[in-house]
């Protein structure tokens, strides 16, 4: 039997849509369609004017990954999940792929553009049978977030400043999508 999402929403799409997955199964892949999908959503939201006012970091590597969630640490450094020898800060964003929202200075009302591409993103992702995870949090400094960039080779000022991060791929199936070690049994979301 499937635990509950959310079951505060009356709507079944609502309460998929809102739960913030936080265990991945990295075994399965998703399919080259849906991934085409969701890279088009993300790339391609409806923006006014034509304009997107954010940038995206596509990241398909589990290594680079694990290394955003390290700088996107909380201030409660004992909430975190081990996978193999790596403390993970945000399990959230360690799905099959994992779409990194970044502005530069010149962009306006970012946050806006960002929130309704990244909600449609996950609409989409949910209607394909996917599920979603997402962090606001971190990183922790912009020094931080400059290492990080350079480490990688990505580029400085086309993505100066994170915004969000969105997981996506298939769920496990035999947790509930909020189950980690650190919230001791605790579903919340």
């Amino acid at each position: 039997m499937t635990t509950p999402r959310n079951d505060y929403y009356n709507d079944e799409m609502l309460r998929e849509v809102a739960s913030c997955q936080r265990n991945f199964d990295r075994d399965k892949i998703l399919d080259p369609e849906q991934m085409s999908i969701i890279d088009e959503w993300v790339g391609k939201a409806p923006v006014q004017c034509g304009e997107h006012q954010y940038n995206i970091i596509k990241i398909t590597n589990l290594e680079t990954m694990l290394d955003l969630s390290k700088i996107l640490a909380t201030t409660n450094v004992d909430n975190f999940v081990s996978i193999g020898n790596n403390k993970v800060f945000q399990p959230q964003i360690l799905g099959h792929v994992c779409y990194v929202y970044t502005t530069t200075d010149s962009m306006k009302s970012p946050d806006f553009h960002v929130g309704f591409s990244a909600g449609l993103c996950v609409a989409r992702a949910t209607t394909l049978g996917l599920k979603t995870g997402f962090a606001r949090c971190g990183p922790i400094s912009d020094k931080i977030w400059t290492q990080w960039l350079l480490k990688w080779e990505i580029d400085l000022v086309k993505h100066k400043t994170f915004k969000f991060a969105l997981g996506v791929g298939h769920g496990t199936d035999d947790q509930h999508y909020a189950w980690s070690p650190y919230r001791k049994g605790h579903i919340h979301e």
